[in-house]
């Protein structure tokens, strides 16, 4: 399965973790809108640098997921609930 993961810090660590030692995992994209947070989601994970995003709409128009974990704080999440849900994905939140 394909995975977009927004939010890479504090709780989303855990996700990266989980996602990353999967063996039918594939990470497409990370967002974040911290540069510095997606560097270091990168390195940690051996994720290559172009697969970071600011925006999920960037994310989303670039790659081709099956479905997207939101790890962002609670009040962040209906956006992107939202927009991943209207684009066909199945969401983790």
């Amino acid at each position: 399965m394909k995975f977009i993961q927004v939010g890479v810090g504090g709780f989303g660590k855990t996700w990266m973790g989980l996602l990353n030692k999967h063996p039918d995992v594939d990470v497409v994209a990370l967002v974040d809108i911290s540069d510095q947070a997606l560097s270091a989601a990168c390195e940690a994970y051996g994720y290559p640098h172009s697969i970071g995003y600011r925006e999920l709409s960037e994310a989303l128009a670039a790659t081709q997921a099956d479905a997207l974990i939101c790890c962002t704080p609670p009040e962040f999440h209906r956006e992107s609930v939202a927009t991943a849900l209207e684009s066909g994905l199945h969401v983790i939140s």
